[in-house]
């Protein structure tokens, strides 16, 4: 299922349920869109008064990350250790990024929507430019977590 809850008045809006298994969710600035990630792609799809519809898929596989941008004209999803960044205007690729070794676990857009940060879980931490599509290298420091009770 994919929910839909009023925020003030803590009530179900909105329900619709899906046959396949949902792995990532994201809502776009405006609240009228969301994507979310299947097995098979990324749907974007139109919150109604009363359904979500699909209007548009990516191709994109078992995507664990996505994320609409401040802005939302740019939506990124990530599979495995690849982030697709995807116009949401013309529904065109503007860039696949790649470079981590690990699968990516998390992402973050800047305040400005011109860079993105993204984390992986081997730690390697990369931070890309949106004009190029670039990473100068991954960031610094490589996250360790300490040991388990330390």
């Amino acid at each position: 299922f994919i929910r839909v809850w009023n925020y003030k008045t803590f009530g179900l809006e909105l329900a619709k349920k899906f046959h396949e298994e949902i792995h990532s969710i994201s809502i776009h600035p405006d609240g009228l869109y969301l994507a979310s990630g299947f097995s098979d792609k990324i749907r974007f799809l139109n919150i109604l008064i009363d359904d979500m519809r699909i209007f548009h898929e990516f191709p994109v596989r078992e995507s664990r990350v996505c994320l609409f941008s401040h802005g939302g004209h740019l939506l990124v999803a990530s599979t495995k250790d690849t982030i697709h960044v995807y116009n949401t205007i013309t529904f065109k690729t503007v860039h696949v990024l790649k470079g981590h070794q690990g699968e990516v676990t998390s992402i973050q857009w800047s305040l400005d929507d011109l860079k993105l940060v993204s984390c992986a879980d081997n730690g390697s931490v990369y931070e890309w430019d949106m004009a190029t599509g670039e990473a100068p290298g991954p960031v610094p420091r490589k996250f360790r977590p300490p040991p388990l009770g330390k």
